[in-house]
């Protein structure tokens, strides 16, 4: 019981594994609900960095930026920071 005790790091895990194994969008959907399940999950920006230094590609409609998927990390982690104290299963 003692390994299940500490679901982060668990969940860190999982999307660590699914950034290397799964597809990209697998891992950013999982880090989106930890960061409604956990307090500052912080995590979902580290995990724009890695998407972005692992399969990152200037695309013409994000205006050949290439770090599209930090930016939109952020953009998330901020939204759930400012959204979570709204909803009624927030901790």
């Amino acid at each position: 019981m003692v390994l299940l005790k500490n679901k982060r790091v668990w969940i860190d895990a999982f999307i660590f594994v699914a950034l290397f194994v799964g597809p990209w969008w697998l891992a950013f959907v999982a880090a989106v609900i930890a960061a409604f399940s956990f307090h500052w999950f912080i995590e979902l920006v580290i995990l724009g960095v890695l998407l972005d230094a692992l399969y990152s590609a200037p695309v013409a409609w994000f205006g050949n930026f290439p770090y599209a998927m930090t930016l939109i990390a952020l953009i998330v982690f901020t939204a759930v920071v400012l959204i979570k104290p709204f909803l009624r299963f927030s901790s």
